[in-house]
């Protein structure tokens, strides 16, 4: 239904002026007067019910036969015309009137016949004001600013694009029309793709009319299945294939200047490579291509020494303190999360059960095959009669010293071999006084060769129960800078970790 255009307040002004102008020199104006004088009489009279239901009937057959006559009735509509004019001068009439025009043209507007004659009539008029090039332009002006204004809201707004819509999709059932309108289309976007910020706008309006579309899950599933046969098509060209990569490896830049963005895809990408390294073949690949991709970049000198000079700095950095129980901490938190995983921690315990026999073979096999050697060293030495006599000689004097020295009551012989009587020995001359070293962590008794020392300067920066040592080596009277723990407390407090053994005494 088109829309009735009403006038502005600034044309009901200029409107009104006009009229008042022309009735001041119309000179049946003063018999308008009286004939409206005679009007508020009869109104005075028509109170009465009887007067007015006899006025009335006497009325009504008076109209019907004068309005057979066509110039009468003609001049009677236009009387009519210029009496209501008179009366919607005054604003509360004229408001009134409204209303009930309003309410009555709703009314007979329900009934489909009516409302497409009233539009047809519309359309007339319309037509015959248009004809006036100034009318015409400033009806263009007028319902400029007025859709302008009632666009800003959205319900209008959507409701007048679903008519345009409706209408365009009407006109393009013609051929012929459908054929120009995408001519002149192709034409008109092609122009206005030049200027960079509506191409812009043009590509972000896409993209959000995708998304809403990709919502239905049918609608996603074909458009991925159109648009996985599409990219294969085109990337078996290498030329295409080479500027697709290079256009995602820069929108991939662009994105990743962005921290939160940056971060949650290095979550993202660690999780699967994580996943898909539980495949043994998969990171055997992997590892081959990494190796021969670092073969490759290696052979260029000058990236062979940045890299280099890169791992130098990330030692030094790694090496500090701080960022090594950080790092430390962050593994074993990634290390929990990944054992929190049933089939992950199997798979992690199926690996280092393989991996630690494998170590004890390896170590088991190193042992035998080291004894084994010096067995055949040996051998071989003494196969030769030269040898076997000089080591016999050197035998024979050794214990001709040892025994010389226990002659003169010497029981701790200086010069017994190094072998397993020597080894012995040693053990029985430490063992004596037995273990008499207290550890300032776990208050057990050490023999000497298993404490270790840190210092308090190394304990203020790196041990977060400092407190609790010191207060055990006050109970010990200790007031040294260099402080005596076992291996095992020694190693927990290297690692960042509070032993298990610890006294504590709070």
């Amino acid at each position: 239904m088109p829309r009735l255009n009403r006038p502005t307040a600034s044309q009901r002004a200029r409107n009104q002026l006009l009229r008042n102008r022309a009735n001041r020199e119309n000179p049946e104006y003063a018999e308008m007067e009286r004939q409206a004088a005679d009007t508020r009489r009869r109104a005075i009279r028509r109170q009465v019910s009887e007067v007015r239901a006899t006025e009335q009937v006497s009325n009504t057959a008076d109209h019907r036969l004068r309005r057979l006559d066509p110039v009468l009735r003609a001049d009677q509509q236009a009387a009519d015309t210029r009496r209501r004019a008179i009366r919607r001068q005054i604003r509360q009439v004229r408001t009134t009137e409204q209303v009930r025009n309003t309410a009555d043209r709703s009314e007979r507007r329900l009934d489909p016949d009516f409302r497409a004659g009233e539009q047809a009539a519309d359309t007339r008029r319309r037509a015959i004001r248009r004809q006036v090039s100034e009318v015409l332009a400033t009806e263009q002006v007028s319902n400029t600013a007025d859709r302008s204004e009632r666009r800003l809201d959205p319900d209008f707004r959507a409701g007048e694009q679903a008519a345009d819509t409706r209408r365009r999709a009407i006109r393009r059932q013609v051929g012929e029309v459908r054929a120009t309108e995408q001519v002149s289309n192709t034409a008109d976007r092609s122009e206005r793709r030049l200027d960079p910020d509506f191409r812009a706008g043009e590509q972000s309006a896409d993209t959000r009319r995708r998304a809403i579309r990709r919502q239905v899950g049918e609608v996603r599933a074909t458009e991925q299945v159109s648009n996985t046969a599409d990219h294969r098509l085109r990337r078996l060209d290498p030329v295409l294939r080479a500027d697709q990569q290079a256009a995602d490896t820069r929108r991939r830049a662009i994105r990743r200047q962005i921290r939160q963005v940056r971060t949650t895809e290095q979550v993202r990408n660690t999780a699967d490579r994580s996943e898909r390294r539980l495949d043994p073949d998969f990171r055997a690949g992997e590892q081959a291509a990494d190796t021969r991709r670092r073969s490759l970049r290696r052979l260029d000198a000058t990236y062979r020494a940045g890299e280099q000079d890169a791992n130098t700095l990330q030692r030094a950095q790694a090496r500090s303190t701080q960022d090594r129980l950080f790092q430390r901490a962050q593994d074993r938190v990634r290390r929990a999360t990944a054992r929190s995983i049933r089939d992950r921690r199997a798979v992690e315990q199926a690996r280092n059960t393989l991996a630690r026999r494998s170590a004890r073979i390896a170590v088991r096999q190193a042992t035998i095959d080291a004894i084994r050697n010096i067995s055949q060293r040996v051998s071989q030495y003494r196969s030769l009669s030269g040898n076997r006599d000089a080591e016999n000689l050197r035998n024979a004097n050794r214990s001709q010293e040892i025994r010389l020295d226990l002659s003169q009551g010497n029981r701790t012989p200086r010069n017994i071999p190094i072998g397993l009587d020597a080894h012995i020995a040693k053990f029985n001359r430490l063992v004596k006084l037995g273990p008499d070293q207290i550890c300032f962590c776990c208050k057990g008794l050490w023999f000497p060769k298993q404490m270790r020392t840190l210092s308090r300067v190394y304990l203020e920066e790196h041990c977060e129960f400092r407190e609790e040592i010191y207060q055990n080596a006050s109970q010990l009277a200790f007031t040294g800078e260099s402080f005596s723990f076992c291996g095992t407390c020694h190693s927990n407090i290297k690692a960042g970790r509070k032993p298990k053994g610890a006294i504590s005494t709070a």
